[in-house]
Parts: structure tokens; sequence; C-alpha cells
């Protein structure tokens, strides 16, 4: 048997004069836990992973220690924030206490035994994510462009009132497959 090794794209080295701007403009601190740390300590994340699309612009990178970073995997900035109940990224200009790691459990205990209960009472817990509306904002865009690549005329539909009326039927049948 013969296995052939696929070559994975190389992903760009984020050059360490970056690091230390973001180390500068986070004040030495997690992103998450605020708890400070030297600057070899703290791991380059992208807010909006890679895997989803998320770009190497020093917009889209933070600094996390180690704990916050494992723990935010490939989910997006805004989703860890929705998860663990910290201010949403515009507000993080506010002064914020250090949240230490057993905040973080706690809350991952506390969702697990809703998970649990929600389950034994036979409904099934539903979770909005952020990646969910970004997929469904992508399908109507995409919809849109095609819809109407040079105006309202040659495209698929022939007037917006008939493709406002297909996203509504799309939105409807999420509904139906129980999607939020």
């Amino acid at each position: 048997m013969w296995f052939f090794r696929v070559a994975k794209k190389q992903r760009r080295r984020i050059p360490p004069r970056i690091k230390e701007e973001l180390y500068k403009r986070q004040d030495g601190r997690c992103s998450y836990c605020r708890i400070p740390f030297e600057l070899p300590y703290f791991d380059i994340d992208h807010k909006l992973p890679v895997v989803i699309g998320g770009a190497d612009r020093i917009n889209n990178l933070q600094l996390l220690c180690g704990p916050c970073n494992r723990r935010k995997g490939a989910l997006t900035d805004h989703e860890f924030r929705h998860i663990y109940e910290l201010l949403p990224a515009w507000l993080t200009w506010l002064p914020q206490r250090e949240k230490p790691q057993a905040r973080f459990v706690e809350i991952e205990k506390r969702k697990v035994a809703e998970l649990r209960l929600a389950r034994e009472r036979g409904r099934r817990k539903r979770f909005r994510s952020a990646r969910k509306v970004i997929v469904i904002v992508g399908t109507l865009a995409a919809i849109g462009l095609t819809a109407f690549p040079s105006g309202v005329s040659g495209g698929i539909f022939e007037s917006v009132a008939e493709f406002s009326q297909a996203v509504a039927n799309m939105v409807s049948s999420l509904k139906l497959l129980g999607r939020p």
C-alpha cells in the first residue's frame, strides 16, 4: 500500500516586530484573561482564524497566553468572548480586572451542566454561533452577486422583489430544519 504525503500550504511566519507592536498595544497583557506576561510567553492568535479565512493583518492578530490560546482553538474572537462572558471587542478600551484561569474552567463546567440538563429534559440546547451567521450572510451575498451581475437586468431573478422572496424562502427553510 502506498501512502502519499499531501503538501500543506506553508503559512507565512509573522515577523517579531509585529509581535512587539501587539505587546505594546495590549500593555503586555493577554487579550482575554488580562494577566501580564513577558513577550516570549505570548502566542500570536488570529481573531478570525485562518481556517475560516482570517488574514495575517495586524488588525486580525492578538496576543494570548498559552491557556487562553488553547482554549480558544478555532473559535472566532466574538464566539470566545460570548461563550466565556467577556466584554465585546469594541469595549475592550474599558478598564478590566485580571481573570484567573479558574473562572474560565468554572464557566466551562456550568455550560456542560446546562447541556446535560437540557439533554435529560429531551430538548436540544442551541448555541448561536457567529460562524453560522457568517455562512448565511456569505450565501446571501453570493446569491445577490449571481442574481444581479449587471444591475437588475440580465441576472437570475427578474426583479428585486423576486430575489427578496427567494431569500425569505431560504431563511424559512433554515428555520424548518431547526437551524437558528
